[in-house]
């Protein structure tokens, strides 16, 4: 199937790129919809933490419930716009790293056993 959408995840690590992500909204942002526009397509930009305040952010990175929602929304990039969807930018910070949201029986099992002992 083709679209006439580019639908683009934009990724990053927030507090490292405040400033930067700003510049990509108001400068970046209007260019590539002006030239996708000149092609026949809709640029759509998914930036999910853009505009998120200091607390806002902590919420968003240490909720485990987050990542299947952001991959959701790399699925539906990648569905809509096949060969680009999706830009990183690469900063100082890891991020987050959550605990599991499940558990297989088997791990459990195996974790139970280990504190009993």
């Amino acid at each position: 199937r083709t679209s006439n959408v580019m639908r683009v995840y934009f990724a990053s690590t927030y507090s490292d790129f405040i400033d930067e992500f700003k510049e990509v909204y108001d400068k970046v942002f209007p260019k590539l919809d002006m030239l996708c526009q000149s092609m026949g397509y809709t640029f759509v930009p998914v930036v999910m933490r853009y505009g998120l305040d200091e607390r806002l952010d902590l919420v968003y990175m240490n909720d485990a419930r987050i990542c299947p929602i952001v991959f959701r929304e790399i699925a539906e990039c990648r569905r809509i716009s096949p060969r680009a969807n999706f830009f990183a930018f690469m900063g100082d910070r890891y991020g987050a790293q959550f605990l599991p949201v499940t558990l297989d029986k088997n791990e459990y099992m195996a974790i139970c056993g280990s504190l009993m002992e």
